[in-house]
């Protein structure tokens, strides 16, 4: 083990750290380095990347709502989750347009977009908005956020993908 490496051990397992390779395996099996070890490495660096990129894009999510919803002190509950999901799709389409144009690598492209804008954006909130506007008996203002929000989602990732090119 070099510095910097490291590892963790629960019951006949351990997990790893060595260069950069991550690995997973049973104590009682000889160090070597082995194709299901890469495999598990390039996983668990992919996971890695995803989860902090999620974590990171839930808690800017958070704050971004408090900050619209202040901003904007509207009776409408849904206009944090509009904005921050259409800057989302321009964010993607940015993301996309630099990973088109071969400028950003794999593991950018999880932390940024599969993780950060997975943890940005809210589809679960969207849905759950309107169906409570639909209970609600405000049906057709539901039928405008739903139109609105893909059309102008689709629109702005267009743009950043052309932003990007």
């Amino acid at each position: 083990m070099g510095v910097g490496d490291w590892e963790f051990g629960i019951g006949n397992w351990e997990l790893g750290l060595c260069g950069n390779l991550y690995f997973v395996r049973r104590r009682d099996v000889p160090r070597r380095l082995t194709t299901h070890n890469l495999r598990l490495s390039t996983m668990l660096r992919s996971l890695l990347l995803v989860g902090a990129g999620g974590a990171a894009g839930s808690m800017v999510r958070y704050g971004a709502s408090l900050i619209i919803g202040r901003l904007f002190a509207s009776p409408i509950n849904y206009t944090a989750t509009f904005f921050i999901n259409v800057l989302g799709c321009l964010l993607i389409g940015l993301l996309f347009g630099f990973l088109s144009k071969q400028q950003m690598s794999d593991g950018t492209w999880l932390i940024l977009a599969t993780g950060f804008c997975g943890g940005f954006t809210t589809f679960s909130t969207f849905a759950l908005e309107n169906v409570n506007l639909m209970q609600k008996g405000q049906t057709v203002t539901a039928i405008i956020y739903t139109g609105a929000s893909v059309v102008v989602g689709l629109l702005l990732c267009r743009v950043g993908i052309w932003l990007a090119g």
